[in-house]
C-alpha cells in the first residue's frame, strides 16, 4: 500500500508539470526571442555584426589601401501570430561604416569615408520548414566622414542618391544544407533622384562538420542589381567556417571577394573590388 501511496503522489506532483510542457503556444506572442526570416549573411547591407579587412581596387585599379568596412545590426520581433503558419511583425537598425587604411610619408592613416543607416520595418512569414517570405519597408541615409569631406575640401550640399525608402519582397527556401533567395525591390519616395528597381538574388551553405561539434562549413553567392547601379550586378561570394550551432547566433570567418558598384555612400557609381577575410555574427 505504501508502494501505491508513493506512486500517486508521484504523478500528482508530476502531473502539472506534464500539462504545462504540452501546453500549446499562445495565439498571439510579443516579443518573440527567435525570427522567421533567417538574415541573408552575404548581403553587404544586412542588419548584423560584421567586420572585413580587404585589400581594395577602385575602377579596376589597386589602390595599396586596406578597405575596412563594417556594421552593427540588430532585428528584433515584436508581434506573433502564432498557427499552422505563423507570421510576425518585426524591426530592424544598422549602421554600415568604411574607412581606408593608409600609409603617408611612412604614417598609418585610418580615414573615415562615410556612415549609412538604414532602419527597417518587416512583416515576415513562414508556410513550412522550406518556404518563408519577408515584405519590408526601410528608410537609408548616407553621411560622409568627416576625413572625407575635409580632405576632398567639399563645402556644400550635393545630391546624395543614397538617401531613399524602399519597399521589397523576398522570398527564401531552404532544402536541407542550402538555401536560396530571391526578391525584388522598388524606391516608394514619390520625389526622388534615385533610379527605383532594384533585385536580389542568391544562395548559402550551412554545413555541419560532425554532428557532435558545434563547427560547421559556411559559403554563399550574394548578387545584387540595381538600376540606380546601371543594372550592372554587384557579386559577393564568401567561404569559411562557421563556429556555433546555427540556431544560436553562430560566429563565422569568411574569405570574401566583392565586385560591382560600391554597395555603401553617395559615391555608390564608382565600381570597385575587394579581397580579404570577414566576420559575421547576430547580436
Amino acid at each position: 500500500m505504501s508502494n501505491f501511496k508513493c506512486l500517486l503522489a508521484s504523478y500528482l506532483f508530476a502531473m502539472p508539470f506534464t500539462l504545462f510542457s504540452q501546453e500549446e503556444l499562445p495565439p498571439i506572442s510579443f516579443l518573440p526571442a527567435d525570427r522567421l526570416f533567417q538574415p541573408i549573411i552575404f548581403d553587404p547591407t544586412e542588419s548584423q555584426a560584421y567586420g572585413t579587412m580587404a585589400a581594395y581596387w577602385e575602377g579596376g585599379e589597386y589602390t595599396d589601401n586596406v578597405y575596412l568596412p563594417f556594421g552593427m545590426g540588430f532585428y528584433k520581433g515584436f508581434l506573433r501570430w502564432n498557427n499552422d503558419s505563423p507570421s510576425e511583425i518585426g524591426f530592424d537598425f544598422s549602421a554600415h561604416t568604411q574607412f581606408i587604411w593608409t600609409s603617408n610619408d611612412g604614417k598609418s592613416e585610418r580615414n573615415l569615408l562615410n556612415s549609412d543607416f538604414k532602419v527597417s520595418v518587416m512583416w515576415n512569414k513562414r508556410i513550412n520548414d522550406q518556404h518563408t517570405y519577408r515584405l519590408r519597408f526601410y528608410h537609408v541615409s548616407s553621411h560622409l566622414g568627416d576625413d572625407y569631406i575635409i580632405r576632398n575640401g567639399i563645402t556644400a550640399f550635393f545630391p546624395n542618391p543614397n538617401n531613399y525608402e524602399q519597399l521589397d519582397f523576398t522570398w527564401s527556401y531552404q532544402k536541407n544544407a542550402i538555401r536560396w533567395y530571391a526578391g525584388l525591390g522598388l524606391v516608394v519616395r514619390p520625389e526622388t533622384i534615385r533610379k527605383r528597381f532594384s533585385s536580389q538574388f542568391g544562395s548559402q551553405i550551412e554545413k555541419p562538420l560532425h554532428t557532435k561539434w558545434p563547427l560547421g562549413i559556411t559559403a554563399g553567392l550574394d548578387v545584387k542589381i540595381l538600376e540606380q547601379s546601371g543594372f550592372n550586378p554587384g557579386i559577393k561570394t564568401a567561404f569559411g567556417l562557421r563556429i556555433g550551432r546555427p540556431d544560436k547566433k553562430p560566429l563565422r570567418i569568411v574569405a570574401e571577394f566583392y565586385r560591382g558598384n560600391l554597395p555603401y555612400s553617395p559615391y555608390e557609381f564608382k565600381r570597385v573590388q575587394w579581397l580579404g577575410a570577414g566576420l559575421y555574427f547576430s547580436p
